[in-house]
């Protein structure tokens, strides 16, 4: 990981320790820097990025994923094999009562 191009922030000293990636792209980079990630310390990982589509959405729009087809190949390793994982359910709510209490339109959807 040292010789990757990423960038990291680190709010430590601060009272509750948040460190913010710069996403990667693709499976195996992701599985890689979370791997890295974990063995030195972090315990729990958020990924927010962007991404195309397949339908007509207006490009700007919030979509929250609540569920993931696994077909990359990376989440076996971590998962039994099924088609489709769902997400977290409280890391989703919260998301969703964020953007609801800020008047954000957003719409859910399977990534």
């Amino acid at each position: 990981m040292q010789n990757m191009i990423t960038r990291f922030w680190n709010t430590a000293p601060k009272t509750v320790p948040l460190l913010i990636p710069q996403a990667v792209v693709g499976s195996a980079s992701i599985a890689m820097m979370s791997d890295w990630l974990f063995a030195k310390g972090v315990e729990i990982l958020l990924c927010c990025g962007s991404c195309g589509v397949l339908a007509d959405i207006p490009a700007g729009d919030v979509i929250v994923p609540v569920r993931a087809l696994r077909d990359e190949g990376a989440s076996c390793k971590y998962l039994p094999p099924e088609r489709y994982i769902d997400l977290h359910k409280k890391p989703v709510q919260i998301f969703r009562q964020v953007l609801e209490e800020h008047d954000i339109p957003y719409r859910k959807c399977t990534t």
